[in-house]
């Protein structure tokens, strides 16, 4: 038999070989996926399952946009290649995100009706536009967040992911909600008898990719905007803050957002043998947010580089049932022991996060 086909066969048989060892996880496995927030509004997005050992990632778009703009597609199924599963929705008001299940519910809440416009007791709105939302209520899309995380338990607790180990990447002011959020994590804790509080919810959390940190959420300041850097602090700082690593990445021709990513990468203050709190520059662009994510750019390649980086350097949770419906969970006020109630046991919703915490 002549030498050429010998080698072919073989590395046929080799490929053969790889083909097996493979991870299951198809990158076209998909799953379009609802939820619901504690005010029964119906969120809508899209899932990649994932393998037990590796992270889930929570994609936040700007606000005002979609999940569906721009490649944050690509970047999932590059980010399911390597095992993570990943979660991407729209927010309340948004893309398909726009039905409230049950009106009588959602209106009953007075922030619902003093910062969206249109109620009307007669007849209760149960539709929901961007349009509609006074710039006081935009913080309030923290909650979306918050049913996204009982979401990834759920799916946790499926053996289609692991939410012990979280990995958010956020786009400019979508990052301003993912801070809050990351920062009320910090101070939500499942009740457990003995006297002792166990660790944060937001111990899950692994690491932060923020692409084009902004201090604004929406087109004007509100008065949780100017906690951003804050919550950003409280949660990447090292002890006795949380500690939590993250990566920030701006068009190094894009002199706002280097200027943000500069003041929050010093405001985190990363000890020098950091390697996963880092500033990345994505050069000769002035691109921001998701659009930084073009296939004519590296981020792709490097975000997906980061968390492999994140995965080596902190290692992943194992994988256990969060069981979250039988736990009952409160959020303590920082340096108080001011406890308020997150969720009872046996009950299928988070509360709304209290704004009291925030400021």
């Amino acid at each position: 038999m002549p030498r050429g086909i010998v080698v072919s066969l073989a590395a046929v048989a080799g490929l053969g070989w790889l083909l097996l060892s493979a991870p299951t996880i198809r990158a076209a496995d998909t799953e379009d996926v609802k939820f619901e927030t504690y005010d029964r509004v119906e969120i809508k997005g899209i899932f990649y399952p994932g393998k037990k050992s590796e992270p889930c990632v929570l994609i936040l778009p700007k606000y005002g946009t979609s999940y569906k703009d721009d490649d944050w597609d690509k970047l999932a199924l590059a980010l399911q290649k390597t095992g993570c599963a990943v979660l991407m929705f729209d927010y309340r008001g948004h893309g398909d995100s726009t039905t409230i299940k049950k009106p009588e519910k959602f209106w009953e809440d007075h922030e619902n009706r003093a910062g969206v416009r249109g109620y009307d007791p007669r007849k209760l709105k149960s539709e929901l536009a961007t349009k509609d939302f006074t710039r006081e209520y935009l913080p309030h899309l923290v909650n979306d967040l918050e049913a996204a995380r009982l979401f990834l338990d759920r799916k946790n607790d499926a053996g289609q992911c692991n939410s012990r180990a979280i990995v958010t990447i956020s786009a400019e002011d979508g990052g301003v909600l993912g801070a809050m959020w990351a920062y009320s994590e910090m101070y939500r804790f499942r009740e457990k008898k003995g006297g002792k509080l166990p660790d944060p919810e937001g111990s899950d959390l692994l690491g932060s990719v923020w692409l084009t940190p902004t201090s604004k959420l929406g087109t004007k300041e509100t008065e949780q905007n100017t906690q951003a850097l804050a919550w950003l602090t409280d949660v990447g700082a090292p002890a006795p803050a949380h500690n939590l690593p993250m990566a920030f990445f701006y068009g190094g021709n894009d002199t706002a957002g280097k200027n943000f990513a500069n003041s929050a990468f010093k405001a985190v203050r990363p000890q020098k043998d950091n390697k996963v709190t880092l500033e990345h520059v994505i050069k000769d662009t002035n691109l921001k947010g998701s659009k930084l994510l073009d296939n004519q750019l590296s981020t792709q390649d490097d975000i997906v580089t980061y968390i492999d980086g994140l995965k080596k350097a902190k290692s992943v949770a194992e994988w256990d049932s969060k069981d979250t419906k039988k736990n009952q969970y409160w959020w303590i006020l920082k340096g108080t022991t001011t406890a308020l109630p997150a969720k009872d046991a046996d009950e299928d919703y988070f509360d709304r996060v209290p704004m009291i915490m925030l400021r």
